[in-house]
């Protein structure tokens, strides 16, 4: 039995080959806009690859993400590193009588 290959929707390998190979709007597709626009997919790309790490212990937080540039719109400096977070448990998760604190 042959099997035709799958169909292929994009050429991209990577999730950043993806965005940056994305087709610009025209009203965007040369000169200032289109840099603006690129740099933005960089810091996109950034900001995605922080929440999508496959290590549990270096994936990014909902609150470590929420400071990033592409979200805070600050200026961006490639590439973000988030300021630990400590994370407190509920009481009722605590065996102790106190909040357990990980830092």
């Amino acid at each position: 039995m042959d099997e035709k290959p799958s169909k292929r929707y994009f050429e991209a390998l990577s999730l950043p080959q993806l965005v940056r190979q994305y087709p610009l709007r025209k009203q965007d597709s040369t000169g200032t806009k289109a840099r603006a626009e690129m740099q933005q997919r960089e810091i996109f790309i950034d900001f995605l690859q922080g929440l999508l790490r496959l290590n549990p212990l270096e994936r990014w937080t909902a609150q470590q993400a929420l400071l990033h540039p592409f979200i805070t719109g600050e200026p961006f400096t490639a590439p973000f590193v988030p300021p630990s977070i400590s994370v407190c448990l509920p009481f009722a998760f605590c065996l102790l009588p106190f909040a357990f604190c990980i830092f």
